[in-house]
Order: structure tokens, then sequence, then C-alpha cells
């Protein structure tokens, strides 16, 4: 139905609810052990085992034009022999789309959570490697789509991340992205595109940074599970410093393997 590009899709691209679905309740409990040689990240290492007890619960409702997913979960994690490292963490998350017509759709996702930094998922999907401490993010986006003709798909999105420490060591910080697409699918999954990107990276108080982006993309995707794909584009620093102004030139090669999705 949509064929949003590539990485857009990499980004949640929006998709058609599905149908014929009955209301779904989902229990999952795991448990784990870990290792840490390092568990305080300080120059004399000291070594750590975990023990973690988790549940999560998830609630799914599904119609012919409306998805809904709510998502809550906890967990309990116990350090030998560091006890005052002992941690309870807990997450959220809610996703909805809603089928505004035929050709056109609205996601809105949202998901929070309170762990440690070396377990955030908006830190670690930032390359981030921080010293461990308590840090509660939040992550929104909403993304509009619409199928212009049977080959060509616009996007629109916006997303904005907050990250708190309970340390003084470590600065609070949040972005905000927003992003215009537009994408020519010729053949059966094989996606070519445009898109443009403003983001806005602020930390502390009120120090920001600005930036502009254009891309182009191609990706060819094989079945459900494998795709491969190809950026080039340019991008421009705002900000106050060496590189405030600088264009520069920016790529990428991608290479993703999706699971299957199960509902039981």
């Amino acid at each position: 139905f949509l064929e949003p590009g590539s990485a857009y899709a990499q980004q949640g691209g929006v998709s058609a609810p599905e149908t014929g679905i009955a209301p779904l309740w989902r229990l999952d409990l795991t448990a784990g052990l870990g290792y840490d040689s390092n568990i305080r990240f300080t120059p004399s290492p000291e070594s750590a085992v975990s023990g973690r007890l988790r549940a999560g619960l998830t609630r799914q409702i599904r119609t012919p034009r409306f998805n809904l997913t709510l998502g809550a979960a906890g967990d309990g994690t116990v350090y030998r022999p560091f006890r005052d490292l002992n941690q309870l963490n807990y997450s959220g998350d809610l996703s909805a789309s809603y089928l505004i017509s035929p050709r056109s759709t609205l996601r809105v996702t949202d998901s929070f959570s309170k762990s440690y930094t070396t377990e955030s998922v908006v830190l670690i999907e930032a390359g981030l490697f921080l010293p461990r401490t308590v840090a509660r993010s939040n992550d929104a986006m909403i993304v509009a789509s619409h199928q212009i003709s049977p080959h060509w798909t616009w996007n629109l999105s916006a997303r904005h991340r907050v990250v708190h420490f309970d340390s003084d060591l470590l600065v609070d910080g949040s972005s905000l992205l927003g992003r215009a697409e537009l994408s020519w699918t010729p053949a059966l999954r094989s996606p070519i595109g445009l898109y443009y990107e403003f983001g806005r990276a602020t930390r502390g108080r009120g120090l920001s940074a600005d930036a502009h982006s254009a891309t182009l993309f191609w990706e060819r995707r094989f079945g459900e599970t494998l795709s491969v794909g190809v950026d080039r584009g340019v991008s421009k620093l705002l900000s106050q410093g060496v590189d405030a102004g600088r264009v520069v030139p920016t790529g990428a090669a991608t290479f993703a393997v999706r699971s299957a999705k199960q509902t039981f």
C-alpha cells in the first residue's frame, strides 16, 4: 500500500493499519545474568555480577482503520558485591496509527524510561558511552504519509527526544528533528528519493546547535526481512564554533535484517 524510502523506514515509517485482528494482551517474563569488568567506570576497574528479572505487559487494539499498542515494563537488577547499585527500572510506550484515507496514514509514537545510562535506548542509539548513572528519557514522534500515485509517496515527520540525568557530572539534553521526504518506487521494493532534515540539539541551559541536510537515497528490499541501501548528501551546521556554516558531504551504506513479528 505505502512504500516509504529507506532512511525513512529506519526511522519507523508508517504503514496502513492491519485489519480483522481482535484486541490482544501479551505478557513477557525474562530473567538474565550479567558481568561488568568496570562497573563504576573508573580508572581502577571493579568487576561485578548482576542478576535481572523483567516483566512486560502489552495491549493491542486493531481495527480496519486504527491501530493502538500500549506497553509497560518493569525490571529489577541486583549487583554483587555492590548493593548500592541495585536498581528498579521502568518503561512505557504508545504507538497509534490511523488510516485517514486509502492513500494517507498518520502515526504517533511515544516512549519513556528510567534506567542506567548503559541501558538507555536513546543513548545507545546516539552512540554515547557514559558513566553509570540513572537516566530518564522520553522519545516522541509523529509521521504523516501520503501516496501521491502508485509510484510516488511523500512523508512528513517530527521527532523530539529528552534525556535527564541524576548526576551533576552529566548535562541534560534534548533534540528536535524535522523531516520532509519524497520517494519514487519504479520497481517493486526498490524506492529512490530525496529528503530534507532540520535538526536542533540543546544541552544545559539553552545552548543549542542547528543543522540542515539534504540527502538522496536508494534501497533494495528482498522479501520482508532483508534490505540494502545507499544514501549521499550534504549537511550544514549553524552554530558557534570552528565548523559553523561549514557544508560537509555525508553518505552511508546500510544492510538490514528484520525479524518477523509473531502474535499469540
